[in-house]
């Protein structure tokens, strides 16, 4: 995992079919001392934290669970809640927008000969960008010892398997 990469995703294969992975997953969610809670719809699976141990910043990791020739390939992604992930996008974009606004305006001021304060506005907004960057990076660090409990979950759950290979992909 790159220090740039916001949601960090990986593979794995393994010679366990897609259902025997599936019914792996669902066997480690159910109950009452399951090590993490979940849902899975058809090859699709999410794992999170407990609710107990969920705070804003915890990660949940996305698994695409598909067929491959001798056996299936499991696809996850780390990120955070979609309520964290949508209100850290509409922010990115808002402020993208104010940003282009601003330069825009300040531009036409230039052009009519007027005071171009509006250029102000993209100095602002690129420093609102790189702080959000940075408070999505600290969030990330956060978060990351829930990060890896899930993974060692997710390994201890595919631990009687003939793991292919496991490689992170960019």
């Amino acid at each position: 995992m790159s220090g740039l990469e916001l949601r960090p995703r990986f593979k794995i294969e393994t010679d366990l079919s897609p259902e025997n992975v599936i019914q792996k997953i669902c066997t480690s969610i159910d109950g009452k001392d399951a090590p993490c809670e979940g849902s899975v719809v058809t090859n699709h699976a999410v794992l999170r934290m407990p609710e107990n141990e969920i705070h804003f910043w915890s990660p949940q990791l996305n698994l695409d669970v598909s067929k491959k020739d001798d056996g299936s390939e499991i696809r996850g992604l780390f990120g955070p809640s979609p309520g964290v992930w949508t209100l850290f996008m509409f922010l990115y974009m808002g402020f993208a927008v104010i940003g282009i606004f601003g330069l825009f305006y300040g531009l036409s001021q230039m052009t009519l000969d007027k005071e171009p304060v509006a250029l102000w506005s993209v100095p602002i907004i690129i420093a609102l960008e790189l702080s959000l960057y940075f408070i999505a990076q600290t969030g990330k660090k956060l978060g990351q010892k829930q990060m890896h409990e899930l993974n060692s979950i997710l390994n201890r759950v595919l631990k009687n398997t003939n793991s292919l290979s496991t490689r992170e992909e960019k």
